[in-house]
């Protein structure tokens, strides 16, 4: 089936939808003539900015409410064919002080999300994780495991629904990414803070995050985790590559940008891994995805490419490609700011 035909008509509630992934879905969804979109948020002015931007859409429902607070969210699934469970604490320092609010919102608003689709007898529930909740070892990355845990085990209670979740490494540009961060760093100070040279990330760009949120969803039986095949880089040769790149611009010699290190943060990887050896038996490779059926036989024999699912046997991006990946993304503008 054709990604227009599966979409046309559908109602669609995306949780979080002021965020910068709940966002482009949101916007991806309205180019596939859905029948409505519910976009669910606390975020009052993220709504109100939202709606000024697809001021030209009459077929979207802003909601303002919290996932913590099942009486709110229940009116905005009612009748919804496709829930977008994005909505979430992400911020792997703040959770980490203050975990009791990562598990309030991460782990009980999914809950509530579940129970919700469960009772309705949602179509598709699809849940938006994180390649952090392999081998977790901060708060934020333990309850995005649980969340996955009950979104994944919620198809075992006799519901129609199907449930399936997608992984995603670091998401460029999205809101709270390191770019902004050492771009700030470059023009307020000149000066940028690096935790280790050693460090390695995973990156995709948001257009290619929708597009596996979108597509998984169309594949989605339940029980599955979808995870995009992605390139990966050094964080140090990106934030060299933004200083070469940008300084100039900005007329700052890179010269006198200055690099220091500082240390890797409580609860932060040197790499990060998709999906963890234990998985390995039950995944299978779809050419740009690798997808875990837990559901499947599993083949202990099977053996998956590391540098397909962890980023330091991954082949970097050279400094030349992560120049033109930065110029792709049209940041120029923001930066001047």
């Amino acid at each position: 089936m054709e990604i227009d035909n599966f979409y046309k008509n559908k109602e669609v509630l995306v949780t979080g939808g002021c965020g910068s992934i709940g966002r482009e879905i949101v916007k991806h969804l309205l180019k596939l003539n859905v029948k409505k979109v519910r976009v669910f948020d606390q975020n009052e002015f993220g709504q109100h900015n939202l709606k000024l931007d697809l001021k030209d859409y009459n077929n979207v429902e802003y909601i303002l409410g919290n996932v913590r607070d099942y009486d709110s969210l229940k009116p905005s699934v009612r009748g919804v064919d496709i829930v977008f469970h994005v909505a979430a604490l992400k911020h792997v320092p703040f959770c980490e002080t203050d975990p009791i609010e990562a598990v309030k919102t991460n782990i009980l608003g999914t809950h509530n999300m579940v129970e919700l689709a469960r009772e309705y007898a949602i179509d598709k529930f699809i849940f938006i994780s994180t390649d952090k909740t392999v081998y977790p070892i901060s708060t934020m990355a333990a309850t995005k495991l649980l969340c996955e845990k009950i979104v994944l085990n919620s198809r075992l209670f006799n519901t129609s629904t199907k449930f399936s979740c997608v992984r995603f490494g670091n998401v460029l540009k999205s809101d709270g990414s390191v770019i902004p961060l050492f771009i700030e760093q470059m023009t307020k100070s000149k000066q940028i803070t690096l935790t280790d040279e050693r460090m390695s990330r995973f990156f995709m760009s948001i257009k290619d995050a929708t597009d596996l949120v979108l597509k998984s969803t169309m594949e989605a039986k339940g029980g599955e985790i979808f995870v995009l095949k992605m390139k990966s880089l050094m964080i140090k040769d990106l934030a060299e590559s933004i200083v070469e790149e940008f300084g100039p611009r900005l007329n700052i010699n890179p010269k006198d940008v200055k690099t220091s290190y500082i240390g890797p943060r409580p609860s932060e990887k040197l790499y990060e891994q998709l999906m963890s050896e234990e998985e390995i038996p039950y995944a299978e490779d779809l050419g740009d995805r690798l997808v875990i059926k837990k559901d499947s036989i599993p083949n202990y024999n099977k053996r998956i490419d590391k540098g397909d699912y962890i980023s330091s046997y991954n082949s970097k991006l050279s400094k030349e490609q992560i120049k033109k990946m930065l110029l792709d993304l049209d940041l120029l503008d923001e930066i001047k700011k």
